[in-house]
């Protein structure tokens, strides 16, 4: 749902996902809105109208997210960056794309844990007790919390 801070009223309710929504964000100017699901998927909504733009569908739910802060066409995920090719006319409510097909590059975990990717290919393969149960990529830092409590940060250049 998006309310108005102001007078508390509901503007809009957005549906589409197919489980619970466990993320959400707007795109630094406002007029974007992605949000992440249980269902494995991410929805990027247009802001003042609720019409769901693009559905990325995931290998895993993912909880932290951003948009690119200057051109809004770019999602930055702990799988790597993906651009949002949105068609300039949307004929239809809801555009199908797979992140395996979506351009991705950059940093990333690879979607089953053991790889440190970079440009979707493996670049370091992580023993059991160092893959992630969470994941953060920054540029070339990618950090990973492991099970044991530990958190590794490596800069990759």
């Amino acid at each position: 749902k998006i309310w108005d801070a102001g007078t508390g009223a509901c503007l809009r309710t957005l549906k589409g996902h197919n489980s619970s929504v466990i993320s959400v964000i707007f795109s630094p100017d406002g007029r974007r809105l992605a949000s992440s699901s249980l269902d494995k998927t991410i929805k990027i909504w247009d802001a003042a109208t609720g019409t769901c733009l693009q559905t990325l569908n995931v290998d895993r739910p993912i909880t932290r997210f951003s948009f690119d802060p200057i051109t809004n066409s770019r999602v930055s995920t702990d799988l790597g960056v993906q651009n949002l090719d949105l068609p300039s006319v949307i004929d239809t409510l809801l555009s199908e794309a797979s992140l395996r097909d979506v351009s991705r590059y950059g940093y990333g975990i690879s979607a089953d844990g053991l790889w440190i990717e970079k440009d979707k290919k493996g670049l370091l393969w992580l023993p059991p007790d160092y893959r992630p149960l969470s994941s953060a990529v920054a540029g070339s830092t990618v950090a990973i919390g492991c099970r044991s409590g530990r958190v590794l940060v490596m800069q990759f250049s």
